[in-house]
C-alpha cells in the first residue's frame, strides 16, 4: 500500500497534501492518505459529508494496476453512478412533472457528463496500453 501512495506522490497530476498527521494525495475524486496507522484509497465523489473507502473490486485494480488505472477505474464508476441517477431523473421528469427548462437542463448535464466520461474512458484504455506495452518488452 505504501508503494501505491508513493505512485500518487509521483505522478505529476496528483495534487499532494501534508499535514503534521498524515500525507495524501488527489487526483480526479480519488485521495489516497498516509497516516502512522494506515494507508487509505477514498473515494471523494460520494454522496455525504465524509470520504468513503474504495469497494475492494475497485482496491483490486489499484492493487493489480497501479495507481493511474486504479483512479480511473473509479471515476468512471462515478460517472456511470452518475449518469443512471439523470437517466432515472429524466424519466421522472417526463412522466410526472413534465418541466421543459429542467428537461432541457438534465439533458445538458447528462452531456456534460458523457463527455468526461469518454475521456476517461480514454485514458484508462490508453493507462491499459501503455501498461500491456511494458509487459510484452519485458517478455
Amino acid at each position: 500500500m505504501k508503494e501505491l501512495y508513493l505512485q500518487a506522490k509521483d505522478d505529476m497530476l496528483s495534487t499532494i497534501l501534508n499535514t503534521p498527521v498524515s500525507q495524501s494525495a488527489i487526483y480526479k475524486g480519488v485521495k489516497i492518505e498516509v497516516t502512522d496507522e494506515s494507508v487509505r484509497v477514498m473515494n471523494t465523489k460520494l454522496n455525504g459529508d465524509y470520504y468513503r473507502d474504495v469497494t475492494p473490486e475497485q482496491m483490486e485494480v489499484f492493487t493489480s494496476g497501479g495507481w493511474r488505472l486504479g483512479v480511473y477505474n473509479v471515476c468512471v464508476d462515478n460517472y456511470n453512478r452518475t449518469l443512471n441517477r439523470i437517466a432515472r431523473l429524466i424519466q421522472d421528469e417526463l412522466g410526472r412533472r413534465n418541466n421543459i427548462k429542467h428537461y432541457n437542463a438534465l439533458k445538458e448535464f447528462r452531456y456534460s457528463i458523457m463527455i468526461k466520461y469518454s475521456d476517461v474512458i480514454k485514458l484508462r484504455d490508453n493507462e491499459l496500453n501503455k501498461q500491456n506495452g511494458k509487459l510484452e518488452t519485458s517478455i
